[in-house]
């Protein structure tokens, strides 16, 4: 029984774990996440939450391999302006990675696609940067995610994912 009960709670994400321990992610005096950088707010924080979303898929699995990101970011964002060299360095390591990145701050189109892309995934536009890969999707950016985020474009090029 503790083993199904374990094995429960380690499928729930960063976030669902907090919340049910009592934890949280967001800042007590503004009520947002600390990472995520929404307009006209602060952003300095290091907590970030990473979900991994099954149901409707975008486009099939790419049978060549090829992997793309999806990186929705805001000019100004400091968390976003991390997370753009960490993306440009696994491009270069990762040949068959594709960043397709869109400014969504000062582009209404963009702010379109984002809105279209998280209710693809189940879930509602939370702030940036948010990354989107195969099955799972980043909203903030921190040093811990940057293994996590490596380790399943790695597995994407190994398994296939969804573009």
């Amino acid at each position: 029984m503790i083993i199904l009960l374990i094995a429960i709670f380690s499928s729930f994400s960063f976030k669902e774990k907090n919340s049910i321990l009592g934890a949280t992610n967001t800042d007590v005096q503004t009520g947002q996440d600390p990472s995520i950088c929404m307009v006209d707010t602060e952003c300095d924080g290091e907590s970030t939450t990473g979900s991994e979303i099954t149901g409707s898929v975008i486009q099939e699995v790419n049978s060549d391999n090829r992997v793309v990101a999806y990186f929705f970011w805001g000019d100004g964002c400091p968390h976003c302006a991390e997370e753009d060299p960490f993306l440009d360095s696994l491009k270069q390591k990762y040949p068959s990675l594709d960043v397709k990145m869109f400014e969504t701050w000062y582009n209404k189109e963009n702010a379109e696609r984002f809105q279209q892309m998280a209710e693809s995934f189940g879930t509602s536009v939370q702030g940036v940067p948010t990354t989107f890969i195969g099955n799972k999707y980043w909203v903030g950016f921190a040093d811990y995610m940057k293994p996590e985020i490596e380790d399943y474009i790695e597995y994407c090029l190994e398994n296939g994912c969804r573009n």
